[in-house]
């Protein structure tokens, strides 16, 4: 059967075919006790605006069981999960604080009037934006929920289900431990959910009391769009191989490598006279000690030096990624000192005239394509367009070993990044599925 027409495609962008069945609050299976009632924000919580983290997982139609069986399951798990990541069911308070009174989470069941493979094939990656309520990925929260869900039933029998959450409340790392808690609890009901939020013990709010206003901005601007780019783990070899000669770094990750390659790539592109940095955003818990299912934003960032578009070496770019991330172990919180300084000087924390930035974030070591809520692996888990422009993501790729990576650009700067013959090398675009 063929896919729908490109005409038909664009509508699909311009106006989603689809109607809401179910809208529902989920409130904790167990009421929070009176001592977790108030969340404590760190001062990463408090710089960091309320907009939502999402995440879709997109499932092939498998011969589960009926679509209002598959609702229920979802619900009560969620509910379950609810009860241990108990600030997502609840309210802020203020700018520091999440009052945690049970509220609830949203749930929406949505009938989409076109098959799954139209929206993952879908060369604009707006299209996947039908797998969350309108306007809510990248945005900032909306009537004071602090999590969404929905499942997306598709007229192939498919489904989707997505995930948006508050970044006040939780980093990527705290996303993936949810939906990981939330996927093993339609599985095993009796499971032991555990998660440990560190609220401001590891990053205490300043002597001065805390912020009264987010400082780190989250828009999307109008003429940027996200294409998406694979990196098989054979292509993936070669360039590590490449890249390991000439730069001296023992065993360089594949997180290191694409986004040297990438950021290469863009800052060629852009043809921009000031010179560059890549910014990596780090997960903290490791070098803080902290365990897995610590929850909170614990994270940082390391970055090259400042260079121009003639300076970008790969060996050179890859050397200092490593060098930037061991220097997080021995040294204070570089997000922090940046949140700091930005308090004293009047500026946004990443924004200066005399420089172009580029940011990066992995999801690598998050085994999404393993999310079995009880009806098989996903056939495609991906992130919509945002959150601004000069910025990628790293996922696992569905086969393994591998990466895709989605790049955010304007669209000027995009035309030139996706005939890069040095790209294309290593990198392809994405490919149609058929699950």
């Amino acid at each position: 059967m063929f896919l729908h027409t490109q005409e038909t495609k664009m509508a699909i962008i311009a106006s989603p075919p689809l109607s809401i069945s179910e809208r529902l609050l989920i409130k904790p299976s167990s009421p929070t006790p009176p001592s977790l009632r108030f969340h404590k924000l760190s001062l990463l919580d408090q710089a960091l605006t309320s907009m939502y983290i999402p995440l879709v997982f997109f499932y092939p139609n498998n011969n589960r069981t009926d679509p209002t069986r598959v609702s229920d399951i979802l619900q009560n798990a969620l509910s379950r999960t609810l009860t241990s990541f108990y600030p997502y069911a609840g309210r802020l308070l203020d700018n520091a604080t999440v009052d945690c009174n049970d509220a609830g989470a949203e749930f929406f069941r949505v009938r989409v009037n076109c098959t799954l493979l139209d929206i993952i094939n879908h060369p604009d990656a707006d299209a996947q934006n039908v797998a969350f309520p309108a306007g809510l990925p990248w945005a900032n929260i909306h009537d004071g929920g602090l999590a969404v869900f929905q499942l997306s039933e598709f007229d192939c029998g498919g489904i989707a289900v997505s995930a948006a959450m508050c970044h006040k409340v939780g980093d990527g790392g705290t996303v993936r431990n949810f939906m990981g808690h939330w996927v093993a609890a339609t599985r095993h009901p009796k499971l032991n959910l555990s998660p440990n939020f560190v609220s401001d013990s590891v990053f205490p709010t300043l002597p001065s009391g805390p912020l009264d206003k987010p400082m780190i901005p989250s828009k999307i601007e109008d003429d940027c769009v996200q294409k998406r780019f694979v990196f098989s783990g054979e292509k993936l070899d070669l360039l590590k191989d490449v890249v390991s000669e000439e730069s001296g770094v023992k065993n360089p990750t594949r997180a290191e490598i694409v986004s040297a390659l990438l950021y290469k790539c863009c800052v060629k592109a852009a043809a921009s006279r000031r010179p560059s940095i890549l910014v990596h955003y780090a997960d903290m818990r490791p070098p803080l000690g902290l365990p897995c299912n610590s929850a909170g934003n614990i994270l940082s960032t390391f970055s090259t030096s400042p260079a121009a578009a003639g300076e970008m070496d790969l060996a050179r770019l890859v050397a200092e990624l490593r060098e930037g991330k061991e220097r997080l172990q021995s040294r204070d919180n570089e997000l922090v000192q940046e949140i700091v300084t930005s308090l004293r000087t009047g500026e946004k924390p990443y924004e200066n005239p005399d420089l172009d930035i580029y940011f990066c974030s992995s999801l690598g070591k998050y085994p999404a394509y393993t999310a079995d809520f009880g009806w098989g692996w996903p056939c495609k888990v991906s992130m919509p367009k945002g959150p601004m422009k000069n910025m990628f993501f790293l996922i696992d790729n569905q086969s393994g070993g591998g990466f895709e990576a989605l790049v955010m650009l304007k669209k000027t700067d995009m035309s030139g990044f996706e005939r890069d013959e040095e790209l294309l090398r290593f990198a392809s675009p994405l490919p149609i599925l058929n699950p």
